[in-house]
């Protein structure tokens, strides 16, 4: 987990983490949920492999922009400020595909304040 434990957020590094449907549509528990029994009030996930550089970046700086707002913006918000730092990178124009970026999504809780 990473923050402190008003701001409990973890992150799922597995690839594809966010998947968790099985035939039949139907949801299928899996590592996500074992975060949110364990406390969890948020996590990070991927919908498809990511590449490393991208989610070390984007985690640090999700987390960073929501420590540094003091409250004033939700992780959705700050996940959203990451990504499209991603997306601006100057020098490496492939991490402006959605490939590098898009993959990652905000699951559970999306206080604007730690509660």
């Amino acid at each position: 987990m990473a923050g402190s434990t008003s701001q409990a957020v973890a992150q799922m590094a597995a690839r594809q983490a966010a998947e968790g449907a099985r035939e039949g549509g139907a949801a299928e528990p899996g590592p996500a949920l074992a975060f949110f029994y364990a406390g969890a009030r948020s996590l990070l996930a991927s919908h498809w492999p990511v590449r490393d550089d991208v989610a070390a970046e984007i985690t640090v700086d999700a987390i960073r922009r929501k420590n540094a707002s003091g409250g004033k913006i939700s992780r959705a918000e700050a996940l959203q400020a990451a990504m499209r730092q991603i997306r601006m990178s100057p020098g490496d124009p492939s991490r402006a595909h959605p490939s590098a970026w898009a993959p990652f999504s905000l699951v559970g809780d999306n206080s604007a304040r730690a509660r």
